[in-house]
């Protein structure tokens, strides 16, 4: 009878530190541990924002909805119990047992091989959110040259342009 309540204290304490996992990135892992940076100024012309939000267990259909009804639009799941999501500043996330929020720095927007292949062509994967005429625009106005390609699919550009610009886009 002495190990039921050992048991139960494993299972309350892996509870406790599933929300402490870190949030894997193509680019880095973000230690939920470690408070969140100030926000970054907002962009011109405002509007919703993306940012990254963990929860202390699997973000499933319930949370997904009070998501929505708050509306937060996700966009992705992010391992671990994390999505990717769009709202207005600041995001109401009262109540929803969030062990870490924040907003992507340009540096994880921007694939690590990047550094080691060659310049030429650059797949750019936007947000399924984001206008895509506005999206060809600020591609165009960075500098670069839009490649139309009609198998990409949604929310992707093939361009050509200098690769030290690339961080512009990522912004």
């Amino acid at each position: 009878m002495r190990v039921w309540p050992v048991v139960v204290l494993a299972l309350v304490s892996f509870q406790g530190v599933q929300g402490q996992n870190p949030i894997r990135l193509k680019a880095r892992e973000i230690d939920p541990r470690v408070p969140v940076r100030a926000a970054p100024p907002e962009r011109n012309g405002g509007g919703p924002r993306h940012y990254i939000v963990q929860f202390r267990s699997y973000p499933g259909p319930e949370l997904r909805q009070e998501l929505a009804r708050r509306d937060i639009l996700v966009l992705a799941y992010v391992p671990e119990w994390a999505l990717m999501v769009s709202g207005e500043a600041p995001l109401d996330l009262a109540g929803l047992e969030v062990t870490w929020s924040g907003t992507l720095e340009a540096s994880d927007k921007l694939s690590p091989a990047l550094e080691t292949e060659p310049a030429g062509a650059y797949l750019t994967i936007f947000h399924p959110d984001v206008d895509m005429e506005a999206a060809r625009a600020m591609v165009r106005g960075l500098g670069f040259e839009v490649l139309e390609n009609p198998d990409l699919g949604a929310a992707r550009l093939l361009v050509t342009g200098a690769r030290e610009r690339l961080g512009g886009l990522a912004e």
